[in-house]
C-alpha cells in the first residue's frame, strides 16, 4: 500500500512538473497550474490592459504565461512591440486547428501564413490593392463620400460606438469586393455584431467564436461566388477579380500558393 501511494506521488508530481515547467529562458510570468495554465489569472475582460499595465510593472515589458497547455509570450512594451515586428525569426505564424479553421481548414492568406508563401501572398495582395486605390487619392475620395453619408443622417450622434462600422467596411470592401452596403443593411449588421464579439478583448467561448467565423465564412463563399460567375478578365473590377485571374493563370502549377 505505502508502494503504491509513493508510486501515485510520484506520477502526480511528475505530471505537474511535465505541465508547469517552463522552456529554457522563459521570461517571467503569472503562474502556469496544470492543464489551464494561466487561465485563472487573466480576466475576462480588456485583458490587454492588464497585460500592458499590471503585468509590464511586475514582470516587465516581455510576459511569459500559458492558455491551458499551449505556451505564450506577450509583448507589452512599445520599443520592445517595435523590435518585435522588425525582425524576421518573430514571423513566424502559429499551427494548429484552431487558426486552420478561421481560412477554410488551410494555411492561407496574410495573417495566419508564413515563409514564402506568406511573401509571395504579401507581395500580391499590396500590388493589386493599390491598383484599386489602397493607399492613393481615390482611396481618399471613397473616406470622403462614407463621412458625407455618414454626417448627412440628421439624428444627432449620441454613441460612437460602432459609428464607421459600416463606412469602414465600405471603404475596404469596396477594393477588395466592388460593393457598398446601406448602413441599414440587416445583413450586414448581423455580421459586423459578430465580428465585434470576435475581436472584443477578453477570452471569447470558442464555439461561439467559431459559429460567428462560419457565418462570416458563408458571406464571404457567396461573394465570391458571385465573382465567379461575372467575373471578365479583360476588366477587372476589383481585389476578388484578380485573385481568381492569378488562381486560373497557376491552376496547373503545383507549387502555386493561389488556391
Amino acid at each position: 500500500t505505502l508502494k503504491i501511494y509513493q508510486y501515485h506521488v510520484i506520477v502526480i508530481y511528475l505530471a505537474i512538473n511535465w505541465f508547469t515547467q517552463k522552456p529554457k529562458n522563459f521570461p517571467p510570468g503569472p503562474p502556469m497550474l496544470p492543464l489551464i495554465g494561466s487561465l485563472p489569472f487573466m480576466p475576462r475582460n480588456l485583458i490587454h490592459y492588464t497585460m500592458a499595465g499590471e503585468w509590464r510593472k511586475k514582470y516587465g515589458p516581455v510576459v511569459g504565461c500559458s492558455f491551458g497547455t499551449s505556451k505564450m509570450v506577450a509583448v507589452c512594451g512599445p520599443q520592445e512591440v517595435l523590435e518585435v515586428l522588425r525582425r524576421d525569426e518573430f514571423q513566424g505564424r502559429p499551427k494548429g486547428d484552431f487558426f486552420k479553421e478561421r481560412s477554410f481548414n488551410k494555411y492561407l492568406g496574410v495573417f495566419f501564413s508564413d515563409g514564402p508563401f506568406w511573401v509571395e501572398q504579401r507581395r500580391f495582395t499590396l500590388r493589386h490593392l493599390r491598383d484599386f486605390g489602397f493607399g492613393k487619392k481615390s482611396m481618399q475620395d471613397l473616406i470622403l463620400d462614407e463621412s458625407v453619408v455618414s454626417c448627412g443622417n440628421s439624428v444627432p450622434i449620441r454613441t460612437a460606438t460602432g459609428m464607421f462600422a459600416v463606412s469602414t467596411l465600405n471603404v475596404l470592401w469596396g477594393m477588395l469586393a466592388g460593393t457598398r452596403y446601406s448602413r441599414d443593411d440587416a445583413e450586414l449588421k448581423d455580421l459586423l455584431e459578430k465580428l465585434t464579439k470576435n475581436f472584443r478583448s477578453g477570452i471569447v467561448g470558442h464555439t461561439e467564436s467559431m459559429k460567428n467565423l462560419r457565418d462570416m465564412q458563408n458571406f464571404f463563399r457567396k461573394s465570391i461566388q458571385n465573382h465567379k460567375t461575372t467575373i471578365d478578365e479583360t476588366y477587372l473590377r476589383d481585389f476578388t477579380d484578380a485573385y481568381l485571374k492569378e488562381m486560373k493563370i497557376q491552376q496547373n502549377n503545383p507549387d502555386t500558393t493561389f488556391t
